[in-house]
């Protein structure tokens, strides 16, 4: 919520039952810097349809595929394939759930669902995240993104909300690949628009890419968890291969010029 951590806190601790009503109408109407980067999105992707009749879609974070989600509206209107990488077992049933009841059974075949993480090289890894037992027993003192902190670092949940989520982290072991190993498997000729929304991981992504062989016409990066050393990488990284940015509060836009 970006309104300030101070006035934040003092709405979650003292009026909770109106924090996730006023986040939402927030986010909504008054988050002008989302506005600004979904209507940028938006129009970069239009630009993107007369070019390319069926682009491949990448998405590594998916969480449930609708909340706070930039793409769900053009995956549902376009005639992409999709990969949708999750790894929490909870997130992934709802994000395939969500594009299931949304779609004809005729449409649903051109997406794919991955219960697995993405890095820089393949490893058995540990993920954290949020049980759904934080929503059941803290009720409104949780933000409607609760589900949204998975990461890598443990550290990274426990510094949301003053830590009261540490008694409801878990642990799941996940398998990672590359996005360049993963777009071969599927014997991928291209891939067209990557988004990456990986809670601090994002920078280890993007390395996992071979931009010789793989050149994302768009790409949406979460840089918000990011260190100022990997915030930098991130950029220098984009625009050494070709890429026009725009930075927003939490991501950068890349479009390939």
């Amino acid at each position: 919520m970006a309104i300030g951590p101070k006035l934040e806190k003092f709405v979650r601790r003292r009026i909770g039952i109106l924090y996730n009503p006023l986040l939402s109408i927030f986010e909504k109407y008054l988050d002008f810097d989302s506005i600004k980067l979904r209507i940028t999105l938006r129009r970069a992707l239009q630009n993107l349809s007369p070019r390319i009749a069926r682009p491949v879609f990448v998405q590594v974070g998916s969480n449930d595929g609708f909340s706070n989600d930039p793409f769900c509206e053009w995956v549902l209107a376009s005639d992409c394939r999709g990969f949708f990488f999750e790894p929490v077992p909870s997130c992934y049933l709802k994000l395939v759930n969500n594009y299931e009841q949304r779609l004809q059974p005729d449409q649903i075949g051109r997406l794919k669902f991955i219960n697995a993480a993405v890095s820089d090289k393949a490893i058995r890894l540990h993920f954290y995240s949020v049980s759904e037992r934080a929503e059941l027993e803290l009720g409104s003192r949780v933000p409607h993104w609760w589900s949204q902190l998975g990461s890598f670092n443990r550290e990274h949940i426990s510094r949301h909300l003053d830590g009261i989520l540490d008694p409801f982290i878990v642990e799941t072991p996940v398998v990672t690949t590359t996005l360049s190993d993963f777009a071969k498997n599927e014997q991928l000729l291209s891939l067209d628009v990557l988004h990456i929304d990986a809670e601090g991981h994002d920078f280890e992504v993007l390395q996992s890419i071979d931009f010789d062989e793989y050149k994302p016409s768009i790409i949406l990066i979460e840089h918000k968890h990011l260190t100022f050393e990997k915030k930098t990488a991130v950029l220098d990284r984009l625009q050494s291969n070709g890429y026009a940015l725009r930075i927003f509060r939490s991501d950068v836009l890349g479009v390939l010029r």
